[in-house]
């Protein structure tokens, strides 16, 4: 049964490897705790506690650029939180396999504390201000479009500044690594 299995399913998966970069991506995503330049990196890998879960949705609608959503989610009795890492990313395909990314974005930190709204520690309302605040990162991220699976492997560099105080400088002691699992649509 099983050798059946693989008989119907590889060449399925094979064919379906044959498409370019899909336009619409979604599916679920983790960001490990631990940064590349702390002395703990290696040690928490195997601890679930130093991961974030959330999801990530990514639209293609050239192929060469892509607007990434990833988001992680966080849950206290009183406190739901909510990370954000959107932005904008010129993709380079290498195969039809192998979808190299890279981009910059603005770091947003929504949370609700008993239904007061803040976006990166100010009010809802003030949502302008904490736009100009916000912290900018680079993105680079490699997916492997396995058909209608996407599995992606990428790194969120923070910079020293915001569009305020415009320090594109990267911070590389704190980059942080994410994995994510992709369905493709179209």
């Amino acid at each position: 049964m099983r050798k059946l299995l693989l008989i119907v399913l590889v060449p399925l998966v094979l064919a379906s490897c044959l498409y370019a970069t899909p336009s619409i991506q979604a599916g679920v995503s983790a960001v490990y705790g631990n940064y590349i330049g702390s002395e703990s990196f290696a040690d928490g890998l195997d601890d679930i506690g130093n991961y974030s879960f959330g999801a990530e949705f990514r639209f293609n609608p050239f192929g060469f650029i892509s607007v990434v959503l990833p988001a992680t989610f966080g849950f206290d009795s009183s406190l739901m939180t909510i990370n954000a890492y959107p932005s904008v990313n010129l993709n380079i395909g290498i195969t039809k396999l192998v979808d190299v990314a890279a981009g910059v974005g603005v770091a947003f930190s929504f949370m609700n504390n008993d239904g007061d709204w803040t976006v990166n520690n100010l009010p809802l309302d003030e949502f302008s201000d904490a736009f100009m605040n916000a912290n900018l990162f680079y993105r680079g991220a490699v997916t492997f479009n396995l058909g209608f699976i996407g599995l992606g492997l990428g790194a969120n560099i923070p910079s020293k500044g915001s569009f305020n105080d415009f320090d594109a400088v990267p911070d590389w002691e704190r980059t942080a690594v994410t994995a994510s699992v992709l369905l493709n649509f179209f």
